[in-house]
């Protein structure tokens, strides 16, 4: 027997990269994002307020037009996507 799956699903990808400072104030930095073509930051009710290609190893992305609260940021590769929560101050 095997695992049976409904629905529809993302594939989530497992890679590393650091991400600081958590809170945030204005800049937040991801680093070591070799793979990841994009980055997505939704509030919390799902909207995506940031939306951002990637070219790079590292990532420096303004978040000082964004209200204080709970986000959720989304990075996408090949492999899937990974997703982590951060705080804006």
């Amino acid at each position: 027997w095997g695992d049976i799956y409904f629905g529809i699903f993302n594939r989530k990808a497992e890679f590393t990269y650091d991400m600081y400072p958590n809170p945030v104030t204005n800049k937040l930095t991801i680093s070591g994002v070799n793979d990841v073509n994009r980055i997505e930051i939704f509030d919390i009710s799902g909207r995506v307020v940031k939306s951002v290609e990637v070219a790079s190893e590292k990532v420096s992305m303004n978040l000082s037009d964004l209200q204080s609260g709970v986000y959720i940021i989304s990075l996408h590769n090949a492999k899937g996507i990974q997703t982590a929560k951060f705080i804006k101050n």
